[in-house]
């Protein structure tokens, strides 16, 4: 067993891996260490826990209509329970023989203390070619399982451990498990964990794979109670090994009055020192100015933006060392944009990234292509 990766904004995170060869995703610096016999401990008891909520849960919904349930993931709670949280798998793109970052977020903060995530990929269509056998792939095994290298867990408190097994009964299957002694899992809504995975040399450009949660994932609230969950599925890529980077805008769907939270993105982790993004939006659809953030959980960047044009957004950026988006790929750029409540429903307007925008990946000299994708804002 040993250490797994862990992004340079977040000193003090320890995140424990069980991995099939060195761990590293893109770096050069792999790191190598054994987690001591407490961690072992600690996460051998959340286990336990977990199991213990797991089977609470369904013994209160064998209880009959005295009982009190916990929600079902993905259904809706019971009248005066909590509102599911939403696990989002991001969509992920990565060429043959590259790294694949597999992003699970969430839309909104809950502290969480313990969790356990099933995560399985299913192939659209039979793509591997694999002309030898490789360590780690036994008969049923799903095809992404064996090349995991890495995975983060983020803590706000930076005291989370982790670890991911393959179980017995599921080996198609990959679990993470980890705990946080303050809760701090997901005190801030956003990326919550992520699976980096070195992709097969051999695997067909234009292969998809769906990506997602099954219904034994558990996360237990800071208090110890089971958190209800939605889970939303993504997908990933494969790519051509020139094709070049997908940078996305990122819309919203709300209501009129709402706050769009809006963005711009990106699908595999490639290192960023500076960029200049101009962003487009109706100015009608606004009841005021947009408020702009930047994640450290995506890398350290200091920013300027400029939104006294209404209907225009100017963001500049550098980051030390190519640190944004190397680790960890997603909406790197946040943006919170008051909507009017006289927007007629079934509005849908534009959300664009300007030509003028450019960006400097680390190590191209700026020759790294790119292709910017545009979006909208949708007025339900």
């Amino acid at each position: 067993m040993t250490a797994s990766i862990h992004p340079h904004n977040r000193p003090g995170t320890l995140t424990i891996g069980s991995v099939p060869s060195r761990t590293t995703h893109g770096t050069d610096r792999p790191h190598h260490a054994r987690p001591a016999a407490a961690a072992r401990l600690t996460l051998l008891i959340a286990t336990i826990l977990l199991a213990g909520a797991g089977a609470a849960a369904a013994g209160a919904a064998a209880a009959g209509d005295d009982a009190a349930p916990a929600p079902g993931i993905g259904e809706r709670p019971v009248p005066g329970a909590s509102e599911p949280l939403t696990l989002r798998i991001s969509d992920a793109v990565a060429h043959p023989g590259g790294v694949a970052a597999v992003v699970i977020r969430t839309y909104s903060s809950r502290p969480v203390g313990q969790g356990q995530l099933d995560f399985f990929a299913t192939p659209r269509a039979s793509a591997l070619s694999l002309g030898r056998s490789r360590r780690g792939i036994a008969g049923g095994a799903g095809p992404l399982a064996p090349y995991l290298i890495g995975h983060v867990v983020f803590s706000g408190n930076g005291d989370v451990q982790s670890m991911v097994e393959t179980p017995r009964d599921a080996p198609d299957r990959l679990r993470l498990l980890f705990v946080s002694p303050s809760g701090s899992v997901n005190d801030l809504d956003g990326p919550l964990a992520a699976l980096f995975f070195r992709l097969p040399a051999d695997l067909i450009p234009g292969t998809v794979f769906d990506l997602a949660l099954d219904g034994g994932s558990l996360l237990i609230d800071e208090n110890g109670e089971p958190v209800p969950i939605e889970i939303r599925p993504g997908e990933l890529t494969v790519r051509a090994y020139g094709d070049p980077r997908l940078v996305a805008a990122d819309g919203d769907r709300i209501e009129p009055g709402e706050t769009a939270e809006i963005g711009v993105e990106t699908f595999e982790p490639f290192g960023l020192t500076a960029g200049h993004v101009v962003l487009r939006y109706d100015p009608t659809i606004a009841s005021g100015p947009p408020a702009i953030r930047f994640d450290g959980r995506y890398g350290r960047a200091a920013f300027t933006a400029d939104v006294s044009t209404p209907g225009m957004i100017v963001v500049d950026f550098e980051a030390p060392y190519g640190s944004l988006n190397r680790d960890v790929p997603g909406e790197f750029i946040q943006i919170s944009l008051p909507i009017s409540s006289s927007v007629p429903p079934g509005t849908r307007s534009p959300f664009e990234i300007d030509p003028e925008t450019w960006l400097e990946p680390l190590g191209f000299n700026g020759n790294l292509p790119l292709v910017f994708k545009d979006d909208e804002i949708e007025i339900e």
